[in-house]
């Protein structure tokens, strides 16, 4: 099994549509143009890249993703998060499979 990562770098954005906070995962495995993402109480799943750039928008401020940013701090495995502004692509182009 492989060891837990000291750190885990996210980017929140919020669905255009829903206003639901979503953090995605730039340090970890992905299909081609996607890229791992939370939503809410361990809900983990792949979106494409087409989603963060066209159905999503960067926060207003922090209080709108704090409470995510906290509920996913919890998940295992527990690691400092890394809060970005954007996905690096060149960082989520190693990371797919």
């Amino acid at each position: 099994m492989p060891n837990a990562p000291a750190s885990i770098t996210v980017v929140p954005r919020v669905d255009k549509e829903t206003g639901e906070v979503v953090l995605f995962i730039n340090d970890a495995p992905a299909r081609p143009d996607h890229v791992l993402c939370y939503a809410h109480v361990g809900q983990h799943s792949e979106a494409a890249l087409t989603y963060y750039t066209n159905g999503t928008r960067a926060p207003h401020d922090t209080s709108e993703c704090a409470a995510l940013l906290r509920e996913y701090e919890q998940q295992p495995p527990r690691a400092r998060l890394i809060v970005r502004r954007y996905l690096n692509r060149a960082l989520l182009r190693k990371q797919w499979r």
